[in-house]
């Protein structure tokens, strides 16, 4: 496809997006007052930014640093906070980062938000094959160039309360810079194997019934989507992408467990990049991100939480999923698990953002994992 061509669509569906969201937008606008420095509690705000050092599988050792601004657009108690999470590093293995994540909960009773997603990123992963019983290989590595954008507009279902609905835009321009040996990228027929362009349009929604949006004690977060990349919007591949993420929390006193139900499942044929993973730093801690791919992904967490001492917590979890090419060949002979622990330091204790590291383990592997925000 002309690279002329490639820009007008993708210009077409940010248009689309923008078109679609900004009735809602404009509509909650109008629901309340335009907030000023008188209506606005500025202690509201708050922001940390840190240099960090870590180690994990995908990365090896890497340097950077990362922060977070949140802030609330309203004093009204039923708008959650907004955030914006940025990150960058450098790895020992010539590994680059930057990210930029805004998440913005827009005042009125719309209750319009906004979710976007900005990387660029150098990376070098490893590939194993197709399937969740691929074995090891000498030369699993590769090398890729990855712009992605992830916009999504969600606001106030009119038929159910507190049900969000809205549209998302998915861009991935995944650019293969060196396939280092690896066979199955080499010589295979694998979709992908010299890189290209995912671009795709959907729906989704969520409901949200959290009593934190960063460190939940109670309650629960039930969200799913599909996105269809196709040709029409400049995308090199087309199939469609469902995601199920169920999450509920539950409290004892000071004790607190984290639930995670999660599934990634596909059809058409999706580029071996944007197959579902097993494994990283959210889902299957103690994998390599990668490490078994396959077109239907389901896994699920369980996590106990404490905080033990002044801002010092702690973690123990325990994790099971896997890959499969249809959901009728998921078996439990196949299944993978992992478990860990983890530390947290709590840098806000109004709003109760913390500061992570995890410690998981697989079945033949293990990685460490630094981060802002819980896991999930």
């Amino acid at each position: 496809m002309h690279k002329s061509g490639i820009q007008t669509k993708l210009l077409f569906v940010i248009c689309l997006f923008v078109l679609l969201n900004f009735p809602g937008l404009m509509a909650s606008q109008q629901d309340k007052p335009v907030i000023t420095s008188d209506t606005l509690d500025l202690k509201t705000f708050g922001f940390l930014a840190y240099p960090y050092l870590f180690y994990s599988p995908e990365t090896e050792f890497a340097f950077g640093a990362g922060g977070i601004v949140f802030f609330r657009t309203t004093t009204e108690t039923f708008i959650q906070p907004s955030k914006v999470v940025f990150s960058g590093y450098y790895t020992s293995n010539h590994q680059y980062y930057l990210g930029l994540k805004p998440e913005i909960y827009f005042p009125g009773e719309k209750g319009f938000f906004l979710l976007t997603n900005f990387i660029f990123s150098k990376e070098i992963l490893k590939f194993y094959g197709i399937g969740n019983q691929t074995p090891e290989i000498a030369d699993p590595g590769y090398e890729m160039d990855v712009f992605k954008i992830i916009l999504e507009g969600y606001k106030n279902n009119f038929l159910i309360s507190g049900f969000q609905t809205g549209i998302n835009y998915k861009y991935s321009n995944n650019e293969m810079i060196d396939k280092k040996d690896n066979p199955h990228l080499v010589s295979g027929d694998v979709p992908g194997q010299d890189g290209g362009i995912t671009s795709g349009i959907g729906l989704g929604g969520f409901f949200d019934t959290r009593d934190n949006l960063f460190f939940p004690t109670g309650g629960g977060y039930y969200k799913f989507s599909f996105t269809v990349f196709n040709s029409f919007f400049g995308s090199d591949f087309n199939y469609t992408r469902y995601i199920l993420d169920l999450r509920r929390f539950i409290s004892f006193a000071e004790d607190i467990f984290a639930m995670q139900i999660y599934s990634e499942l596909s059809s058409g044929t999706p580029p071996f990049f944007d197959t579902p993973a097993l494994g990283g730093s959210v889902h299957m801690r103690g994998y390599f991100e990668g490490r078994y791919r396959d077109r239907q992904y389901l896994t699920g967490q369980l996590e106990y939480r404490k905080i033990l001492w002044w801002r010092i917590g702690g973690i123990l979890f325990f994790s099971t999923g896997d890959v499969a090419d249809r959901l009728r060949d998921f078996k439990l002979s196949t299944l993978k698990f992992s478990y860990g622990a983890g530390l947290r330091f709590v840098f806000d204790e109004s709003e109760r953002i913390n500061l992570r590291v995890d410690y998981g383990r697989g079945k033949g592997s293990d990685g460490i994992y630094f981060n802002i925000e819980e896991a999930f």
